[in-house]
C-alpha cells in the first residue's frame, strides 16, 4: 500500500517600523491543516475570541480588551492551547529575518530591487 500525503505551508509577515521584515510559518500535510483548522476554530469559540492576532492580544486590544483578558491566568491558558494546536498539528516551523539596511546595501551592489523586495527574499527563504 503506498501513502501519499500532499503538504502545505502558511506564511505569515510582520514589519518592525522600517527597521526589518519577518516571514515565518508552518508546514504540515493537507489533512493535518483540516485538523489543525477546526482545533483553531474551537479555541477561539471556547475563549469567545474572533480571531487572534499577536499585536492586539499583547496590547489588549479589540476582541482581547475585555476584562477577562487582563488576568495573566486567563491569557496564558490561551496562548497555552494555541501552542498546544501547533505542536500537534503542524511537522515543521519556518522563518526568515531581513534587516532593512541589509538589503538596503546589497541592493545598491546587485540591484535586487529589480527582481526582488525584502518580504520577497523573506519568502522564498522560507519556501526553499
Amino acid at each position: 500500500m503506498i501513502v501519499s500525503l500532499s503538504y502545505s505551508a502558511y506564511f505569515d509577515a510582520s514589519e518592525d517600523r522600517g527597521k526589518q521584515v519577518v516571514v515565518a510559518g508552518y508546514l504540515s500535510s493537507v489533512q493535518e491543516w483540516e485538523q489543525f483548522e477546526s482545533s483553531w476554530r474551537l479555541t477561539l469559540a471556547k475563549f469567545k475570541v474572533p480571531y487572534f492576532h499577536m499585536k492586539e492580544f499583547a496590547a489588549k486590544r479589540g476582541p482581547f480588551s475585555a476584562p477577562e483578558w487582563h488576568r495573566e491566568a486567563h491569557r496564558a491558558a490561551f496562548l497555552k492551547d494555541l501552542a498546544q494546536i501547533i505542536r500537534g498539528w503542524t511537522v515543521a516551523s519556518v522563518g526568515c529575518l531581513m534587516k532593512y539596511d541589509l538589503f538596503h546595501r546589497y541592493n545598491q551592489i546587485y540591484a535586487l530591487e529589480e527582481r526582488f523586495n525584502a518580504y520577497a527574499i523573506c519568502g522564498r527563504d522560507c519556501a526553499a
